[in-house]
This record gives C-alpha cells, structure tokens and sequence, in this order.
C-alpha cells in the first residue's frame, strides 16, 4: 500500500493511492456521475486527472502486492516487475496520454533504472538469481513471465539449481 502524506498539515491524513483512484473512477466515471453538465474545461481537468491515476494505478497496485503483509514472495518479485514494465510501456505509446507522458516516461525509466539487474535477469547478481529461481518455482508463474529470448537460459538456471540441491541432499544423506 502507497500512503501519501498529506502536504496540507491537515493532521493524520494519510491515504493508499489504489482507494483514492477507485473512489475517483466511481465518483467521475461510475453509473451515478455527477459530470454529464460541466462545462468542457471542467471535463478536460477531469479526463487528466483520471489519466494521471490510470498511469499510477498500475504502479500502486504493483507496490501494494510487493508490500503485502500476506501473500507476499520472492517469487513474485520479477513477474510483477516485468508486467508493471509492460504496462507503463503500454501506456507510453498511448497517443491519448497527451498531457501525461512525462509522467509515464519517468515512472518507466526510474523502475528500468533501479530494477535493470532485475529487469535484465543478470544472473551474476545473486539476489538476482535468487529472484529467478523463486518466480520459476512459484506455481502461479514457472515460465510464463520469462521473454522467449530468455526462456532457455533460465530454464537451464532452474535445471542447474536442481541439480545442485539433489546432489547436496545425497551427499547428507550419505554422511
């Protein structure tokens, strides 16, 4: 869950971003919307605002299932980056994002460079490789988030694993 802290100081404020795009969708854009009778520049302020949380959407929802008290595994880690990548990318060459493509431009490029080990499954970084590992043997992801490009290199990383912590069990079990 994102909290924004109010920059008000209106007190203890604080907010998940996912709730306060739900409520914004069911109060603009739900069956009971109040805007059919505004004026077109009031629409306007509206249809960017709305798009402005439907490019961050995708990134609160990302971060409130990595940051999940419940549910929440290594395995998960790479698959969510990779379709949160997807998406922001989805959205950039969006032609309708006219007023909100920096915004999407940047959030896109701060999460290729904080995760590019991640993101490029660098397997010389060992959280990397742990990282690969945990998402190939979550059963809700095997191989589905892997590109095909890679699909063979990390199949082989999970087949070398494998093969590593059998033979380490037999040698334990031999002593």
């Amino acid at each position: 869950m994102i909290l924004i802290s109010n920059p008000f100081n209106f007190g203890d404020c604080d907010f998940d971003l996912k709730s306060l795009f739900d409520g914004f969708c069911d109060f603009f854009l739900g069956p009971k919307s109040k805007i059919t009778r505004c004026s077109k520049i009031f629409k306007n302020k509206i249809f960017i605002i709305y798009v402005l949380t439907k490019i961050t959407h995708s990134l609160a929802t990302t971060l409130d299932q990595l940051q999940g008290d419940s549910n929440c595994f290594l395995g998960l880690l790479l698959p969510k980056l990779i379709q949160l990548r997807l998406k922001l990318k989805r959205l950039t060459e969006n032609n309708s994002l006219q007023y909100c493509t920096p915004l999407a431009h940047e959030l896109l490029s701060g999460i290729n460079k904080r995760f590019r080990s991640f993101l490029d499954l660098d397997v010389s970084d060992v959280a990397v490789k742990q990282a690969i590992l945990a998402a190939v043997a979550h059963p809700a992801y095997k191989l589905k988030w892997v590109t095909p490009e890679k699909r063979d290199a990390v199949t082989q990383l999970f087949l070398d694993a494998v093969v590593r912590l059998t033979k380490l069990q037999v040698t334990s079990i031999c002593h």
